[in-house]
């Protein structure tokens, strides 16, 4: 039976009569289509290929690319539905949803397809002879009421539905988080818990651990869904790195493990080494160590996301390792075998799931494969650590590294390099048109 017969059947036995299909863009977002389960038919649709060709607020890059534009015309390109994705809606009666895989019309990726570049880099990780376990955490902010139309003004800092910090608060909120993880759970999100973060109605949802490209499907279907749930209540979630000056950031934390694939042994744990790290734990981690100055534009995409980045503000500024150590970019949690990974604590919830997921894993891997010596772990304050690389500071800073980096080319492809170079540009470029509250506060009056 086919892959395309299966999905017929499976939407039928849902008593599906609507599916939204769709891929994730380079921001990772998710470009969906609606049709009846009817016109699935081979299993694929076609979508214009501007998806690659627009900003998050679907305005076209200008120039707009080598890949689209005016000059190619706008074709289209495939969206293969992936049968394994499909999701009934607990709260829309007899809709689903499906996440597609971008292919060329001769089946071939697309070089710009984020969930393709995760799943090429997935199978290069398991060809090496390992198994890659993932997580990643989930934190995000809840406001009351909602900023229609969108681009009209909202005043985010000042409408939290909860006020003041209340890290692990045993109920403020959690009435909230308990309803909306159940609908996740429902929706087949494997949410395992939720807390109260730090910030004034601030959160944090913590999926299943698993296999990366699952995984990634859960974090971009897991902020769709908060976002369509928060929206039936009058409320807005924000996956924004840092809305709020006077407040803390939201985290997109990584989690990685390493697996024997013959043995299902931990190679990331070694209870005959200091700390129980293994030699393959600690070259991982320079391998992210080496890299991460160049490639921290994957991390940290958008303007925004460097206002989270900050000495004691709960997010690294320097690319260091440390054992049980929040305050360095890499810690090593080594208690046991079972548990035993590492978190990149440099992304934020604005990062792309796919793409992070893929860079965390190649760059680990290439340290592995490169025989790196093995990153020292820190004792202390890493923030303190000025012997450590430092994490750019802003946009431009991460833009001009990255189009200097050999290992950026080599992990993604000089094709993909040179697009996402285009779009992270565009997206300064927009920011530096714009002018700010702060400069109307400022200078106003005064000037």
């Amino acid at each position: 039976m086919s892959a395309t017969t299966d999905l017929g059947i499976r939407l039928d036995e849902l008593g599906i009569r609507t599916l939204r299909a769709g891929g994730v863009d380079l921001d990772g977002l998710w470009r969906s289509k609606q049709l009846t389960a009817a016109k699935v038919g081979g299993g694929s649709l076609s979508q214009c290929n501007y998806v690659f060709g627009i900003d998050l607020q679907d305005q076209l890059y200008d120039p707009v690319s080598s890949y689209t534009g005016w000059e190619t015309g706008w074709p289209d390109i495939r969206m293969r539905i992936d049968p394994d994705t499909v999701r009934p809606l607990p709260w829309e009666a007899g809709v689903a949803t499906a996440i597609c895989d971008y292919v060329d019309w001769d089946g071939a990726p697309v070089h710009l397809c984020p969930r393709g570049m995760l799943r090429r880099i997935s199978e290069e990780t398991t060809a090496a002879g390992f198994t890659p376990d993932v997580a990643m955490e989930l934190e995000f902010f809840v406001f009351e009421g909602r900023p229609e139309p969108r681009n009209s003004p909202m005043s985010v800092a000042a409408s939290p539905v909860f006020a003041g910090n209340h890290g692990y608060h045993p109920h403020r909120g959690m009435d909230l988080m308990e309803r909306w993880s159940r609908q996740l759970q429902e929706y087949g999100i494997p949410v395992e818990g939720a807390l109260t973060e730090w910030g004034a109605s601030q959160f944090e949802i913590n999926i299943d651990h698993g296999d990366p490209l699952r995984v990634a499907d859960d974090i971009v279907m897991t902020k769709h869904a908060l976002k369509a749930l928060a929206a039936r209540e009058g409320l807005t979630v924000s996956f924004m790195a840092r809305p709020s000056a006077t407040g803390p950031g939201s985290s997109g934390h990584v989690h990685v493990s390493l697996w024997g694939k013959d043995d299902e042994r931990n190679v990331f744990f070694d209870a005959d080494r200091p700390d129980n790290a293994s030699d393959d734990l600690l070259r991982f981690a320079a391998g992210l160590v080496r890299d991460l100055p160049e490639t921290a534009l994957v991390a940290l995409p958008f303007v925004n996301s460097y206002r989270r980045v900050g000495d004691y503000l709960s997010s690294p500024t320097r690319i260091n390792v440390g054992v049980e150590n929040r305050t360095t970019g890499l810690r090593l949690i080594t208690h046991d075998d079972r548990g035993a990974r590492l978190e990149l604590r440099v992304p934020g919830a604005d990062v792309n799931p796919y793409l992070i997921l893929a860079s965390t894993l190649a760059s680990g891997l290439a340290g592995i494969r490169d025989g790196l010596d093995p990153a020292p772990a820190l004792r202390g304050d890493g923030y303190a650590d000025t012997a450590a690389p430092p994490l750019p500071r802003s946009l431009e800073q991460a833009i001009a590294a990255f189009d200097a980096s050999k290992r950026a080319r080599l992990v993604f492809g000089d094709e993909f390099v040179a697009h996402y170079l285009h779009t992270r540009r565009w997206e300064l470029a927009k920011w530096q048109e714009a002018v700010t509250d702060w400069e109307i506060d400022r200078y106003l009056e005064m000037t």
